[in-house]
Parts: structure tokens; sequence; C-alpha cells
């Protein structure tokens, strides 16, 4: 062999040694992308796979191989692309060189339905109100951590946020929408307003119409506008109802009417009264003796039949009829250590006294027009003094008073519901102020008057109080709305004439007409018109309290003693005035009263 030949050879040698040498660059790492993810059976998810070495630079050159760990739930082609076959959970493994990355796939089971659940289908601005969406396989079950996508049809009535939460803005009803996955649910969510019925306990003479108004508002009190309103009667046998909210009643009892409109409703309950007129009996009356106890006593309207009721050793400070006339509610009260004292009950035809239970120390006591209740009024000190009011049995007894200062005058509205009373609020002072407060306590509430007030009396059909302030006749509504003159010596502008003295306003039994004292006289005056008569009572300092008979025919007042009469005493006239007659024959007769 030549030399050449021989050089040649040990150079290829030495070339394919270098070539056989070079080391393989081996594979640190494999990354799967994404590493978890969810899928809808039958959707597709490109997997891809980063090869790197120890230096974090890409192998571009290594091939790598994909397997599922369970095909029947997630399949994968050679290229890494995942196909969601049914749910469940499958782990989608990437390859090269022996290293290893994983992706799990989860296959989520379908979405069936969608439901929707709230606390409340109707809110009042601005109130909010979570709606939650509930989503539901083929089978029912609840399915979690599904994107909900909500939506509103009436954005400038209720807005929704991404959380469900929805937001109040104007009245009316929304469509709220959430949408998973293509299913969805709606719910309607109604903006409605407050809406409250004036006045709130109304009443009415069967035969007679009450209007009835309704305010809408939102949480805050602001005023909102008033939707379409739809009226309705639960009995119209008691009281019908109309579409202008004018009710009219028709026989006595209660009855609830509605109005609805705006998606909100409000009740109220009438009470429609009965008769206006009823029959004349005996005028009860006290009679005071030297020792200054007043007993008492009773006399028919024409001055026959008078007869004494309670005991003379027992002092009676103020008393009141059954609504039937069968009993009488007395306080009375221990005179120079005689006596008793607290309120007591006593029928007719019977001069025995029964303790009210727990009402030692009251006075005053009332019943109510139903003759279920009694008020009566308990003096703690000079500077405070409370109404309580209590069964005839003295149970249930209650404070209704709960304002500091000095009470009395209570008036018992004619339905039973209601009273109105007279607050001393300052005990170093005698002014005065005008309240109501419903029989069980609630509502307690001053109506705002800018006048005194004394002697509160409701009207026959409970819409309107009398009361006067001294030198003056008035009447309000309860809530403190259309404040007017009933006597000729007050304007609506409040002024009165100077120095009269006018109090003591009484209605007559079919509201048209008042008899009040003023001065030297009685007057009768319609209501709103002009005046009936003046009768003279002699004096301006003697309790006149003229009172109505049942039947509104007569009028009963007190007077010291007239022309032709013996002593001070007990008077009654026509309704129009004429005929005053003495009909008292016990000296010093006062503090009258009709019996039911």
């Amino acid at each position: 062999m030549s030399a050449r030949w021989w050089r040649c050879a040990v150079l290829a040698l030495a070339l394919a040694s270098c070539t056989a040498a070079e080391p393989s660059i081996p594979v640190l790492s494999v990354a799967v992308t994404p590493v978890v993810d969810s899928l809808l059976p039958s959707a597709t998810l490109q997997l891809t796979a980063v090869v790197r070495d120890a230096n974090g630079r890409p192998l571009d050159d290594r091939t790598v191989s994909w397997s599922s760990s369970a095909p029947a739930i997630a399949d994968v082609t050679a290229n890494g692309l995942v196909t969601a076959v049914s749910p469940g959970l499958a782990r989608v493994v990437a390859s090269a060189d022996g290293v290893t990355d994983t992706a799990l796939i989860t296959v989520l089971e379908p979405v069936a339905s969608v439901r929707l659940a709230s606390g409340a289908d109707t809110i009042v601005p601005p109130q909010t109100v979570l709606l939650a969406a509930e989503v539901l396989d083929a089978s029912g079950r609840l399915l979690s951590g599904r994107l909900v996508t909500w939506s509103t049809d009436r954005p400038d009535i209720a807005t929704v946020g991404s959380t469900g939460v929805v937001q109040s803005v104007a009245l009316g009803v929304a469509t709220i929408r959430a949408t998973v996955e293509g299913q969805w649910a709606e719910a309607a969510v109604t903006v409605a307003p407050i809406l409250t019925v004036s006045p709130r306990l109304p009443t009415v003479f069967a035969g007679d119409t009450v209007a009835l108004g309704v305010h809408a508002s939102d949480l805050t009190g602001s005023a909102l506008t008033v939707p379409p309103i739809a009226w309705g009667s639960a009995d119209p046998a008691v009281a019908t109802i109309g579409p202008d909210g004018v009710a009219r009643g028709v026989a006595p009892g209660f009855v609830r009417v509605t109005a609805r409109g705006g998606g909100a409703e409000a009740n109220a309950v009438v009470a429609v009264l009965g008769p206006r007129m009823g029959v004349n009996r005996e005028i009860g009356f006290l009679v005071q003796d030297l020792g200054g106890v007043s007993v008492l006593h009773a006399v028919l309207p024409d001055g026959s039949a008078e007869s004494r009721l309670t005991d003379p050793g027992e002092h009676v400070s103020d008393y009141s009829w059954s609504p039937d006339g069968s009993r009488l509610a007395i306080g009375l009260v221990t005179v120079n250590g005689l006596g008793k004292h607290g309120a007591y009950l006593m029928t007719m035809g019977d001069s025995t006294v029964t303790p009210i239970p727990g009402a030692a120390t009251d006075q005053s006591p009332t019943w109510s027009p139903d003759g279920a209740l009694i008020v009566s009024l308990v003096t703690v000190s000079n500077a405070e003094s409370n109404l309580y009011v209590f069964g005839a049995d003295g149970g249930n007894r209650r404070r209704l008073t709960l304002q500091s200062g000095r009470h009395g005058f209570a008036n018992w509205s004619p339905d039973s519901r209601r009273l109105a009373y007279v607050r001393f609020p300052d005990p170093a002072s005698e002014r005065t102020e005008l309240w109501v407060v419903d029989a069980d306590g609630t509502h307690e509430a001053q109506v705002p008057l800018p006048l005194e007030t004394r002697n509160p009396r409701w009207s026959p059909d409970g819409k309107r109080i009398a009361f006067d302030n001294g030198n003056g006749i008035w009447a309000v509504n309860p809530d403190g709305s259309h404040l007017e003159p009933l006597s000729s010596s007050c304007t609506p502008t409040r002024t009165c004439t100077p120095g009269r003295v006018e109090e003591h306003a009484a209605w007559s039994p079919d509201g048209q007409r008042i008899a009040y004292r003023e001065d030297f006289f009685v007057v009768l005056r319609a209501v709103g018109g002009t005046e009936i008569a003046r009768v003279p009572s002699r004096t301006c300092c003697f309790d006149v309290r003229p009172e109505w008979s049942p039947d509104g025919a007569l009028v009963a007042f007190s007077s010291p003693q007239l022309v032709g009469t013996p002593w001070p005493g007990v008077y009654v006239m026509g309704a129009d005035g004429s005929g005053p007659r003495f009909v008292t024959g016990s000296q010093n007769a006062g503090f009258h009263r009709w019996r039911p």
C-alpha cells in the first residue's frame, strides 16, 4: 500500500471517531399548557408542550408523545389535541426522552337547566335583593363552579351586577336573566312603593261615606308618585268602596279595605258605626252636701222620679255610664278620712259598689263606646299623672301615656279604637297639648296645633275632634289637618274676641250641631253654619257643660239658680233652645250625664 492510502485511512478514522463521540443534550423538563382546564363533552382543547434543557433553552428537535389516563373521558391525539368524551377527570401526559408533565382535564356535566332563587320578588327603593342561580344537570343535581352571566331587560327600573345583586332604580317590573352555558332562567322583580291608606282608622255611619286616600313612599319616607289604585272591600255587606276610594257604610261592624297598585298593597279597617240616635232615659248628676261629699243621683228629663244611686257616705268624684246604661264606672275619693277610694263598678238598681281589680288609686273611669274597656287617670304627683286602660274586670291593664307630665280629659273615639287627651308637659305652667293614642297603647302622637287645648270631644262619626282653648271652640282632624273655628268669636286666622270665655263643646248625636258655653250663655249652633239659640245661664263661672240627649231633641246643662227656681241645678231645654226647665229637686246639683 502506498503512503497516501494510509494517510487517508487514518484521517477517515479520526473523523469518524470525532462524530461518534459528540454527546446528546439531555432533556430537563417538559411543560404542558394549560395545566388544568375544563371542557364540555365534544369540546376540544389544544395542549402544548415545551421541552427544555438544563439552561432553560427549548429543545425543539425532540419528539413529544401524548397519552390520556382515561381516553373514555378525554382522548388526545399525537399532536396534543384533547377531545372531551364524557364527564369525569383525565390526566393527559406529555413525554419527551422519559421526562413528563401532566394536564388535568375535567369534562363537565352538561348544564340542563338554571333555577333562580331570591329572598323577595318585590323590593322598595332604594332596596336591593340578591338573586341566586342554581345550575342543574339532567338529573336535577346541582352543578358548581359554572360562570353565570346576568342581564336585565329594564335597567331603568332595576340593574343587576355580576354577583346577582339587583338594585332598584324606579317603580315598575324588570326581568332579570341568569345565563349559564346556553341555558337560562328569568325572574320578574317588582320595584314597588310603600303604600299607606289615610285616614289610618277610618270611621263612618251606616249610610254615610268616608273618602280614603293613598300615600306612596320609599324606604326613606320620601314621597313617590302614587300608582293607579284598585280598591276592594273584604265584606261589602258592612261597607263598600268605589274606584275613587270612597267607602260607604252599609251595616255596623268592622271591615278591611285594600288598596292595590304598583305591585304593593295597603289595608285599613273601616269602622261602620251604629245608629246615630238613641232613646232618652235618665240624667245622672252629682249632688254635693254641706260636708263636700258628692252623691250620684238620677232623674228623668221631665224632672220626675229623682233617685239617689250611691250611698251618701261615698264621695263620687266622677262617673260614666256603660254603653247599654246598665252599669256605672265610678271614681270614689276619701273625704276627711271617710269613704272608699279608687275606681268601682255599680249596677243600676243596686247601690253596692265593687272595686275594679288593680284600680285602687284610679279616678275618672270612663267606658269605651263598645263597653269592652275602661280608661282611668292615676295621679302620681303634682307633676305627673297618667292614663291607664283595662277591661271591665280590671284585666289586661296597661299604661297609655308614656310621655312625661300630667295627662287628662280622656275622650274615646266612637269606634273605641282611639282616645284623645290633653297633656300638660310643663309642671310649672298650664300649657296644654292635644294628643291621640290607640287603645292598645300604640301610635301615641301629638296633634300639631298652634293653640292651647282643653276638653277634647270626638265627633259622632269619628272624623273630627272638637276642643276649646278657653276663648274659642275649634275642630281639627286627628292628624292636625283642617283646623277651623266652630264658634263665632274666632276666625280662621285664629283671632278670637278678647276676654270671651267659650268652652265645653258637645256634638249633637248626628254631628250636625254643637252646644257650648259662651260667657253667660249656652249656645246652640249648626256646625259650619249659623247660631240656633242662645240661652242665658246667669253666670260665667259655673260649670255649665251642655250635653245633648241620646235622641238629639234635648240639651241638658247645669246652672246656678235661674229665675223661678229654688237653687242651682240641672236644666233641660229643647234642641232649639226653647223651654229650659229645672229638673233636679236636690240642692247643688251638677255634673250631669245622660244615661244611654
